[in-house]
């Protein structure tokens, strides 16, 4: 009992559901897993792209700003002409601006805070450096000015102390020739010194020399004592304090290089450090990923095998029996009940055997249908390509038909079903068309249609129905009806229009009259109330004939010849103006005389007309019109008569 029970896990659908719900969750968790790493990623690359490559690469421009002014500052040194002091000075300021304000945008760590000290303390230094350079080549041509001034006055000393056999005066010249070429302090101290011994020799020797040549030499040597030699230490001070400010300079520039290396350095590590982590991520992430997809494939496969064993197979089995048509009480119990396959092969056995029932019922009804057919007054056919399948004997007798006869052969009902859309018949009945005359049988018929499943092919069910005798009664009571309108606007006596075929006119003259154009005559029998008081009424209804029949055989078929009231007549002519309805006019009196119709108001007097005229262009109604015309007429008759106004 506890085996057959059905539990919901025992259900294929809620198995598969669970497998696949599982299967979203790790796929939802792979996806929340990658974006967080990837937003990860993003973070770092943008705080390296944002932050520590602009860094680096400031850093790099710094340290080759650096040397390039390291080799501009010993330009500096180096230079032996102001104008080239000069120059370099003013290159290397350049270096110095450009190397403040990428310092000043870089961002403010503690090595570049002392770099940026530095930088100001070079360009200081090397200010005072080209300041005390400048001084020492002014110092030195001067220097070298008063040894050259010197050296001149010893020449003539010198020449006339070698005829007197003294050999002082000539090494001293030769000492302040070679004091001229001296740059370096060291040399110059020494230069100094000898020319201090040969001065104090020179000065101990001078009672030897003649006497014209004393006071040259004591001008010299207190040149040389107090001059020369002050200038000497001078020139040594300021070498001495260049090279000084030159060593203090070098000093900053390794300062300065230290700085910016280590500056560099420091960023590149940052940058290695963030691409190590982006590596170091980006392999956990995919040694993750990869945990999860083979997670995922399995449970796939695990979820597909089970499908296969519980699903496949049993569909397999079942299709094959419901292919062999097999199904019965003792192969339905090899699917399990628990799950959908076994309620659905029970399912399927219930319908094929509500199938079966319903066959016989349907069975039985068609016999029942049949035996209804043959005793209407309805011809009922079936057609399925075109082709008769079933009729009945009211369909036989009527067309002369048979079962599997071609509908195309029967003459008649072959054009209607060829003139009509059968494939928009639909599943319920509709006439198909109207009512249609049969020309060989000589009778009206009204076919209905619908589309009907015969043995499982779709299939046209036609209902004739036989409409001869209510056709002839819709054709007599339309005959009948259309005389009595058009009765109804006929005057009974002169057979023309009457008053409410005017009044007709009237309201349909928008439709366009006005637009075509028309002309309007009003006529009306001159002296015709004493004739009819003389003569008669009856003698007063054969003029109104002859009259009218006048008026008839003078206009065309498109125009209106009215009866207004007793012996007042309206002609409209269409697409005419006044000068065509004068002419018209003109053509009824004279047919009216042509009549000689006599009139009893005295002898030789005949019938005649009074006529008045308009057209459309004088007025912008019909009813304005008739009465222009109408007011021309007693214009007529004022006139005497037998007249055209």
């Amino acid at each position: 009992m506890s085996s057959n029970k059905t539990r919901f896990y025992h259900k294929i659908g809620w198995r598969v559901t669970f497998s696949y719900a599982l299967l979203s969750f790790l796929l939802i968790a792979l996806s929340i897993f990658s974006v967080q790493q990837i937003s990860s990623f993003l973070q770092i690359a943008k705080h390296s792209e944002q932050v520590e490559l602009p860094n680096l690469k400031s850093s790099t421009s710094i340290q080759l700003m650096a040397t390039e002014l390291e080799s501009k500052a010993r330009l500096v040194i180096a230079s032996a002409t102001i104008s080239q002091t000069r120059l370099y000075l003013q290159q290397s300021a350049e270096i110095f601006d450009l190397l403040s304000d990428e310092l000043a945008r870089s961002q403010q760590s503690r090595n570049l805070l002392e770099l940026n000290e530095l930088v100001q303390e070079m360009e200081n230094t090397l200010r005072q450096l080209v300041a005390i350079k400048q001084q020492l080549i002014d110092d030195n041509r001067d220097f070298k000015d008063s040894v050259e001034s010197i050296a001149l006055q010893v020449v003539p000393l010198a020449r006339a102390a070698v005829l007197s056999g003294q050999t002082t005066p000539v090494t001293l010249y030769i000492e302040l020739t070679k004091l001229r070429s001296l740059e370096k302090p060291f040399e110059r101290t020494k230069s100094r010194i000898s020319l201090t011994r040969l001065t104090d020799a020179l000065n101990k020797e001078i009672e030897q020399y003649p006497a014209e040549l004393h006071q040259g030499f004591y001008s010299v040597s207190k040149l040389i004592e107090f001059e020369l030699i002050e200038k000497i230490n001078s020139v040594n001070q300021m070498s001495r304090q260049l090279n000084g400010l030159s060593t203090q300079f070098k000093v900053l520039l390794s300062a300065m290089a230290s700085n910016s290396r280590k500056d560099y350095n420091a960023f590149e590590n940052k940058v290695s450090q963030n691409t190590n982590l982006l590596v170091n991520n980006a392999q956990y992430t995919v040694k993750v990923l990869l945990w999860l997809i083979a997670i995922s494939f399995v449970l796939m496969a695990l979820n597909l095998r089970y499908l296969h064993r519980a699903l496949f197979l049993q569909s397999r089995k079942l299709s094959r029996y419901l292919g062999q048509q097999s199904l019965s009480e003792e192969n339905i119990n090899e699917f399990d009940r628990r799950n959908e396959i076994g309620l659905l092969a029970r399912t399927i056995y219930r319908s094929q055997q509500t199938v079966v029932q319903q066959k016989l019922e349907l069975q039985h009804s068609n016999e029942l249908l049949a035996k209804i057919l043959e005793h209407v007054d309805l011809a009922v056919v079936l057609i399925h390509g075109q082709v008769i399948q079933a009729c009945n004997f009211v369909f036989q007798n009527e067309f002369s038909a048979q079962i599997g006869q071609s509908s195309l052969n029967i003459p008649g009902l072959s054009e209607q079903l060829i003139q009509h859309d059968l494939s928009s018949v639909g599943d319920q009945m509709q006439q198909l068309g109207e009512v249609y005359y049969d020309e060989q049988r000589e009778h009206w018929y009204q076919i209905n249609a619908i589309e009907v499943h015969w043995e499982q092919k779709p299939s046209l069910l036609l209902m004739i129905k036989d409409v001869t005798e209510e056709q002839l009664r819709v054709q007599n009571y339309q005959y009948n009806l259309s005389q009595a309108q058009h009765d109804a606007l006929i005057d009974s006596l002169s057979s023309l229009y009457n008053r409410k075929r005017y009044d007709m006119e009237c309201q349909n003259q928008h439709s366009g009259l006005l637009k075509q154009g028309f002309s309007l005559l009003v006529l009306d029998i001159d002296n015709f109330k004493i004739y009819n008081d003389t003569l008669g009424h009856s003698r007063g209804d054969e003029v109104i004939r002859q009259v009218s029949k006048v008026l008839t055989s003078s206009i065309r078929e498109t125009d209106l010849a009215i009866r207004y009231g007793g012996e007042e007549f309206v002609l409209i002519q269409h697409g005419s103006d006044v000068n065509d309805a004068k002419q018209l006019a003109q053509r009824v009196a004279d047919r009216l005389e042509q009549l000689r119709i006599p009139h009893p108001i005295a002898p030789g007097v005949y019938v005649t007309f009074s006529i008045g005229c308009t057209d459309s262009s004088q007025a912008d109604s019909l009813e304005a019109c008739f009465s222009l015309a109408d007011s021309r007429l007693y214009e007529a008759k004022e006139a005497g008569r037998n007249c055209i106004r």
